[in-house]
């Protein structure tokens, strides 16, 4: 196994073009330390990561284990294990993470900063909400004056720190009301 991956190494080294404006391609194994291209490089195309890429900005189509990106990420993005700082698209994963979502995020466990968009989920969270959480257990967690939830939220347990949209679940949530716990439906407009 060791053999492989020094093998792997090598090839990918050997396969490494000086800097260009954008690469098409990136196969990363164990991130900055053995990727095709550097993580200043954006990848614009495909990126496979074998166990772990990372790159400041990717757009594309984005397939593997665990990605990490510290700015944007636009296109469709099928990972085990994602965060990005910026995500543009779609994201599926088992874990994703996103400081701020413009799209759509699919996974047992989703959690954004400002999500504008959909979350699907077992468990959704977002600082902010403008749009809708579908799930188990969907919440908010921004103490502010404004609406941290401005949409939909459907699940068995809805949870919002000040709501401007509908809640459908068994248990609503929202922690500005007078009355804050209310079962099956919860409106503020």
């Amino acid at each position: 196994m060791k053999k492989l991956l020094h093998s792997l190494t090598l090839a990918l080294l050997a396969l490494s073009a000086p800097a260009v404006s954008f690469s098409p391609l990136q196969i990363g194994i164990l991130g900055e330390k053995c990727q095709l291209v550097s993580p200043e490089t954006p990848v614009i195309g495909l990126r496979l990561n074998l166990l772990r890429s990372y790159n400041d900005t990717v757009a594309g189509l984005d397939l593997g284990l665990l990605s990490d990106d510290t700015t944007t990420f636009s296109g469709l993005r099928l990972n085990a294990i994602s965060y990005s700082h910026g995500c543009n698209g779609i994201a599926i994963a088992l874990f994703d993470m996103s400081a701020v979502l413009n799209g759509v995020q699919i996974a047992p466990i989703a959690v954004a900063g400002d999500a504008c968009g959909l979350q699907i989920g077992l468990g959704t969270d977002a600082e902010e909400l403008h749009g809708v959480q579908i799930g188990l257990f969907n919440g908010t967690r921004t103490v502010s004056c404004s609406p941290t939830v401005r949409g939909l939220q459907i699940g068995l347990v809805n949870y919002a720190n000040s709501l401007r949209g509908l809640q459908l679940g068994l248990l609503n949530i929202d922690r500005s009301s007078d009355y804050p716990y209310l079962p099956l439906l919860r409106a503020s407009f």
